[in-house]
């Protein structure tokens, strides 16, 4: 079984939502859970770790689509071929701090990025907005690995992605 299949209690999932051929991606900020301990919240795509039993008898990629549409209030459509098990392969994964955290590309199908319950900011930023937030530093580790990943493929025909950029791996110290 594909490792994105199923969830174990260290994998979450999150949404690279992109519309305009590309050249806007959906970037939220999450509620300060303790600013004291944890700092200003970073910026981050749509999507979690699921929580509840509901939540983990999902497949992951339709955890994340439900989740991202949860915070956001966008309707989105996967970009990935299905896998095996009837998911779908994510663009990339980072595996850090004992953690799978695994990032599917989707495409923006309708509705204004509205935050949901707990989100403090959900909109879309260009590319070159988001490259200087990369720059920056103003996203959670995992989240910039993955969106450098992104912004380094140069999409021009997001709806005919070759499937054999999907699945890759990060594995940072």
């Amino acid at each position: 079984m594909s490792f994105w299949g199923t969830k174990g209690d260290s994998e979450a999932g999150f949404a690279i939502i992109i519309k305009e051929a590309g050249k806007s991606i959906l970037i939220i900020k999450d509620q300060p859970k303790n600013e004291e301990e944890f700092g200003t919240p970073k910026r981050k795509t749509p999507g979690g770790f699921p929580k509840t039993p509901e939540e983990k008898d999902e497949k992951l990629s339709d955890f994340v689509l439900r989740k991202q549409r949860d915070e956001t209030g966008v309707s989105a459509i996967h970009l990935s071929k299905k896998d095996g098990n009837d998911g779908r392969v994510p663009l990339c994964s980072v595996f850090i701090e004992g953690h799978s955290i695994h990032f599917f590309l989707m495409r923006h199908l309708s509705g204004e990025p509205t935050p949901g319950e707990n989100i403090l900011s959900a909109e879309f930023f260009s590319v070159e907005e988001v490259r200087s937030m990369i720059e920056s530093d103003a996203f959670l580790r995992n989240h910039r690995i993955a969106l450098e990943y992104f912004l380094s493929l140069g999409l021009n025909d997001i709806e005919n992605i070759n499937p054999a950029l999907f699945g890759k791996t990060f594995s940072p110290n």
